[in-house]
């Protein structure tokens, strides 16, 4: 955690980074003149935010609804809950049959830096954001230190090796598969019983896309393309189709299911389920990435559990953190998940006779 992420997370409850490969050269960016991509991501500005990444380089604009910075306009009449928008140039020819979004489950040790403190490395929390170090004094600066820091991680029931998380992942990740398109793919589990991912072809799953030489592409949205939408959800088109670098690539993709103001997940207008419960201390991802590698090396990498982020080119991968990831509920606040479950039913059932009765 920087003193930059600090600032960042006092001003707003939601935190965007840019996820890169450990070990990857840096690649240099204007994001607020730093030349960092772990740097926070502007979320909600009016400006497109430059970045690069080791497949892409172009700009992104990302919305969240329900922040102190949110443009109501944005979201008006729409159900939506996040808006992004990524615009650019790939650095190499891609089969759209290999080019895919979604979500990847990752090791969040992985995401852990290291506290150094003077009594000697400590654990840092699941939301500490970047992969280099993270010092006592930078927690302090949010009001953190490593005797107030509750962490999640630790401390609740959704913790890794928590049954309840990974058998809520792989049942909502299955169920949810065909509502995104019919090629959806959900990467096979690991031996310890978690999904490795969910992820679905960019060209059949983005709401908009724009194809156009440079110089010529759109400041604002391109046409809906619903046709675009069907044929690219056929493995046979898609492969049958190439990404070219000489072309500006304009992608919208929206959704309107997790409330990331809140970290929840919104099943109706009178229930929704606390993310936190099941996440296993996981940001939400907003990444499109090359595939390729990954078909060659698909056997090994399960074979050997190595997470799916080891392998493949990502045109973006943006981590979002909430800052309800970084602490335990306060007691009053903890209940549990049967609790939570049941209020919900209880809540909607009452709707149901209510409605009834008015008739």
């Amino acid at each position: 955690m920087t003193e930059v992420d600090a600032v960042a997370f006092a001003a707003d409850d939601v935190l965007g980074k840019q996820k890169h490969k450990r070990k990857q050269k840096v690649i240099e960016t204007d994001i607020g003149g730093s030349t960092e991509l772990s740097e926070p991501v502007p979320i909600n500005t009016n400006e497109p935010v430059p970045y690069e990444s080791e497949l892409f380089k172009g700009t992104v604009h990302l919305h969240i609804r329900g922040l102190g910075n949110t443009h109501e306009g944005k979201f008006e009449g729409k159900k939506r809950f996040l808006h992004i928008a990524f615009q650019g140039r790939f650095k190499r020819d891609v089969k759209a049959s290999d080019f895919w979004s979604g979500h990847e489950w990752f090791n969040v040790s992985d995401l852990v830096p290291t506290s150094v403190s003077d009594s000697g490395p400590a654990p840092c929390g699941p939301s500490s954001i970047r992969t280099a170090g993270c010092h006592t004094n930078e927690l302090a600066g949010m009001g953190l230190d490593n005797t107030q820091a509750s962490w999640r991680r630790n401390l609740t029931p959704h913790s890794s090796g928590g049954s309840t998380a990974k058998r809520f992942v792989n049942i909502g990740y299955t169920a949810a598969a065909k509502m995104f398109s019919s090629t959806t793919r959900v990467c096979p589990s690991t031996s310890n019983g978690q999904v490795a991912g969910f992820l679905n072809p960019v060209l059949a799953s983005s709401q908009l896309v724009n194809v156009a030489v440079p110089g010529q592409e759109p400041t604002c949205n391109p046409m809906t393309a619903e046709k675009r939408r069907r044929w690219f959800d056929s493995p046979a088109n898609a492969g049958s189709v190439v990404l070219s670098k000489d072309y500006v690539y304009t992608y919208h993709v929206w959704q309107h299911w997790c409330n990331i103001s809140t970290y929840r997940l919104q099943l109706s207008s009178l229930l929704s389920l606390d993310l936190c419960q099941f996440s296993e201390g996981q940001p939400m991802q907003i990444m499109a990435k090359d595939q390729s590698v990954i078909e060659m090396q698909r056997l090994r990498f399960v074979a050997e559990e190595l997470p799916a982020s080891e392998t493949g080119e990502y045109s973006i991968n943006l981590l979002l953190w909430h800052k309800r990831l970084l602490f335990n509920d306060p007691p009053s606040e903890q209940h549990s998940l049967r609790g939570r479950l049941t209020n919900g039913v209880s809540s909607l059932r009452a709707s149901w006779k209510g409605m009834l009765a008015n008739k």
